[in-house]
């Protein structure tokens, strides 16, 4: 904006850059001006400076800035065309296609999403203290909503009426709970440390359940985790029409497989063993599953393969 009043009382009429002098309406005008910045002699159009000026001598001085006496000379703008310009081209700047989604979240992302929540993390570490106690122990995790995917503090699960020493896990699915964190009774006790057929059962219940208001279910957040004496794990969905069709389908003869290969090895054994058994029957039954493994004290996880009859930790 520029005016031709009278400047801070001087008696100048030269049009000038419009200051707080500049109250009468009349006197205020708009200019368009061409301005460039000189390649070479050192010249350069400043920021609040209000004037072009070039080092060849190519350059007027005019328009004035700040609250300073306006230039004397008329040249309001620098000489058009400025020869020693560069050509500049512009091109259109692209936005991001919100039709084109971005990659989806898999099992690995939600683990360390779920860990890295300092009121899970401190779970994990309750559970660690008391992985040797008797009885299960256990926290239930879930959204502040059914839209959200933010996680709230655990709630920890209660006990079975009918028996103490189990969680009542079936308390805590529908709403919005996603999951849980939880232990076996020890080995000495006549448990498996190894994921059973109900906590299969479980992590197929808590993703049937989980109310998410009607939007498309990412399969890959539903998680339960096993913490024993030789590691933490958990098992996710990968594949969720491979898992509810195999699950329900073969639920019996999944049932007693892992009956079966559990019995073999000798409670409280090499932790590797009971891996493989689990992985060999996600294997068999198609199940569309994952199992995972933390490390490093639960702040980064891997899934295990069966590689040529071994476990194998891939980091995720």
């Amino acid at each position: 904006m520029m005016c031709d009043q009278s400047w801070s009382g001087s008696g100048s009429t030269t049009p000038h850059v419009a200051t707080q002098y500049c109250n009468n309406p009349n006197h205020l005008f708009e200019v368009t001006t061409t301005t460039c910045d000189m390649v070479a002699g050192g010249g350069s159009f400043g920021a609040g400076a209000g004037q072009y000026s070039g080092g060849d001598g190519m350059g007027g001085t005019g328009g004035g800035g700040g609250d300073g006496e306006p230039g004397n000379d008329d040249e309001l703008t620098p000489p058009n065309p400025c020869p020693r310009c560069p050509d500049f081209t512009t091109v259109p700047v692209l936005e991001d296609d919100p039709t084109v989604p971005s990659a989806p979240p898999t099992p690995c992302y939600h683990l360390k999403r779920l860990t890295d929540n300092p009121s899970v993390k401190l779970s994990f570490a309750t559970l660690e203290a008391r992985k040797n106690q008797p009885g299960e122990w256990g926290f239930a995790f879930r959204n502040f909503d059914s839209t959200s995917t933010s996680i709230m503090a655990p709630t920890v699960i209660e006990a079975s009426s009918q028996n103490p020493n189990i969680l009542n896990m079936a308390a805590y699915i529908g709403g919005n709970y996603i999951g849980a964190a939880h232990t076996h009774p020890p080995p000495s006790f006549g448990y498996y440390p190894m994921f059973s057929f109900d906590d299969l059962e479980y992590l197929m219940r808590v993703a049937l359940k989980h109310n998410n208001g009607g939007q498309p279910k990412d399969w890959t957040q539903y998680v339960l985790t096993l913490t024993t004496y030789d590691g933490v794990f958990a098992i996710k969905i990968k594949d969720p029409l491979k898992f509810y069709t195999n699950f329900n389908l073969k639920r019996a003869f999944i049932e007693n497989q892992i009956e079966k290969e559990y019995r073999k090895i000798k409670p409280g054994g090499n932790m590797d063993k009971f891996k493989l058994a689990l992985l060999k029957i996600i294997e068999d039954f198609d199940l569309g599953m994952g199992l995972y493994e933390a490390t490093d004290n639960v702040t980064k996880w891997g899934e295990l393969e069966n590689i040529k009859g071994k476990p194998n930790l891939k980091p995720c």
